[in-house]
């Protein structure tokens, strides 16, 4: 199958998971149909990355997702809220790949916006504030500050301070 034609391939589905996102919502119904989309997605991506293992093909790492989409989806996945919307968060958070996904699309965003030298519009900071927020919330909710975030007791030579 020709590079081109998988790319405009997984461009249509980006499209088609945004799509059901937005009209759907937040229903298990919409989570299932965009969880299906990704799986033949990242059948096109596994594929498209072994060709550029045979080959010296382009870089894949890019998507048509919005940004304001990236933030919902991020949002909702991560949200706190205990509330009748706790299924369909499950149907995303079981699907590590998914989750995976999107973090990588938002860290590429992240790596080309701020090696850009235009400024940056307050709805893309604002974007950007949402997602922060989300997994930062997550983290310190999962993590045990009873211990230390890294261990650093084998890092040092303890006779560097006598």
């Amino acid at each position: 199958m020709n590079d081109l034609y998988i790319l405009l391939l997984l461009g249509c589905q980006e499209a088609l998971m945004e799509y059901v996102y937005r009209v759907g919502g937040y229903s298990n119904e919409s989570a299932q149909t965009i969880m299906n989309i990704f799986k033949r997605h990242n059948e096109l991506i596994k594929l498209i990355k072994d060709k550029k293992k045979r080959s010296s093909a382009n870089n894949i790492d890019s998507s048509i997702f919005s940004l304001i989409f990236l933030s919902d989806i991020i949002d909702f996945i991560f949200s706190n809220d205990e509330s009748k919307f706790e299924k369909t968060m499950n149907i995303y958070k079981t699907n590590p790949d998914f989750i995976q996904f999107l973090i990588n699309i938002i860290n590429s965003r992240l790596n080309n916006k701020f090696n850009d030298i235009q400024s940056h519009s307050v709805s893309d900071i604002q974007q950007y504030a949402i997602i922060a927020r989300s997994l930062l919330f997550t983290f310190f909710e999962n993590q045990d500050f009873s211990k230390p975030v890294i261990d650093l007791t084998n890092k040092m030579n303890k006779n560097q301070f006598f």
